[in-house]
């Protein structure tokens, strides 16, 4: 879903400094290392790791996409915080930039048919609910901004993590992605680009997942990932925005502010074709079903047995 709103942009600390007067001197001299030296120390002392936590939880509880009304309620609470810190000026700037949303009431969802065009498996749209202060009325769905929209249906084919590389190896391998869906793991090259490749080989979609091999490293079981690690849980996916383009895609590499001229929502840098991101649990239930010849042992995700 596209929208076009207005995004406040904020710079945000967690750290909490004090104002010191420091006096200039060269750092070649023995008195300039030693001011350096007082500086660092100075600042080290007043980073205070209760008040570090304690904004951390207050900016994190509630999801705050760009353009949303909890981002102009944090962006309003910095602005207020840092007043009253003292700083002489502090000023929010609007932009109307496009900016992309998951459809909350029809989450993207990957389908798996069988020969009869029956659904036998759908992955989930939304993480597993692990803790109870995880649930949010307004929790964010799987979704990649600026993914197209629409629905595509075609094989699946495994592509590592979709660098220029492995679709090369695949096209060695007489492995064709054109009219077909590709499958990659996250990592090495910026997801947008991974979209990007797949769209220029012909690939009519895109399905992105976390190898548990580097983000679950001690274990996929309960006990070795969130919430009792910081690892990833099998349900877990990453969100994150596929724009290649600087700036507004509307318009690229000037600021968006009104008045500015704005190009086609068609001509704007963005995917073509749809991507989808879901968990590593979801994804090794579509890998276990692929065939063909063997990936090669570097291509394998995890410790699981994999075919192209």
């Amino acid at each position: 879903m596209w929208s076009t709103s207005l995004w406040k942009f904020v710079l945000i600390l967690f750290c909490h400094f004090s104002f010191i007067n420091v006096k200039v001197l060269s750092l070649g001299t023995s008195e300039g290392h030693n001011q350096e030296l007082n500086v660092t120390e100075t600042i080290l002392r007043e980073v205070n790791a209760t008040r570090i936590r304690e904004n951390l939880q207050y900016l994190t509880r509630n999801p705050h996409l760009a353009g949303t009304s909890y981002d102009d309620d944090l962006a309003d609470y910095i602005e207020d915080l840092w007043k009253a810190q003292g700083l002489d000026l502090v000023k929010k700037v609007s932009y109307k930039t496009l900016l992309s949303y998951p459809e909350f009431q029809n989450p993207n969802k990957v389908h798996l048919l069988n020969s009869n065009n029956e659904i036998i498996f759908t992955s989930k749209h939304m993480e597993d609910v692990l803790r109870q202060e995880d649930q949010h009325k307004d929790f964010v769905h799987m979704y990649n901004a600026y993914s197209a929209n629409g629905t595509v249906e075609g094989e699946l084919v495994y592509a590592r993590y979709a660098t220029p590389e492995d679709f090369k190896t695949l096209t060695q391998s007489g492995i064709d992605v054109a009219g077909k869906i590709v499958i990659a793991k996250y990592g090495l090259i910026y997801r947008g680009n991974k979209v990007k490749l797949a769209q220029s080989y012909g690939a009519l979609g895109m399905i992105l997942f976390s190898d548990p091999h580097e983000y679950a490293q001690d274990g996929e079981e309960p006990y070795n990932v969130y919430p009792n690690t910081w690892w990833l849980p099998p349900s877990g996916a990453a969100r994150g925005s596929l724009k290649t383009a600087k700036g507004d895609p509307l318009t690229p590499e000037y600021p968006s502010i009104d008045g500015a001229y704005r190009i086609p929502v068609k001509d704007a840098v963005i995917p073509k074709i749809p991507c989808q991101p879901i968990g590593y649990g979801d994804a090794f239930q579509l890998l276990h079903l692929l065939g063909g010849v063997t990936a090669p042992a570097h291509w394998q995700p995890s410790n699981q047995s994999l075919l192209h």
